[in-house]
């Protein structure tokens, strides 16, 4: 995990049983835009793969290529700008069409 990801409570902190009866658990309505927020989210196009990283600096995006880099541990972003510019419009139009997504956090 990055080491700037953007973090929510622990489970236990998060969660509320607004029935006791019927054991339904609930995220605490003051988290949910934050657990919306810090989502890793990612977008596979054939061999590639980009992820996408909330930090408390920014979006951080990875690509990988999964072919030659199955266990994706060599970020290739900086050698494939190209992937990387058609992928992140991608997954953002995909992001941000969320309208949960789209409220909590701006481009």
């Amino acid at each position: 995990m990055h080491p700037h990801h953007v973090h929510y409570p622990e489970f236990l902190d998060l969660i509320d049983i607004p029935d006791k009866l019927s054991g339904t658990l609930c995220i605490k309505q003051e988290y949910s835009d934050l657990i919306i927020r810090a989502k890793d989210r990612s977008i596979r196009a054939g061999q590639w793969k980009l992820i996408y990283i909330p930090t408390t600096q920014g979006i951080i995006y990875e690509l990988f290529n999964t072919h030659s880099d199955p266990g994706c541990k060599k970020e290739c972003s900086s050698a494939n700008p190209a992937v990387l510019t058609d992928l992140k419009e991608k997954l953002d139009a995909w992001i941000y069409s969320d309208p949960l997504m789209s409220k909590t956090v701006s481009k």
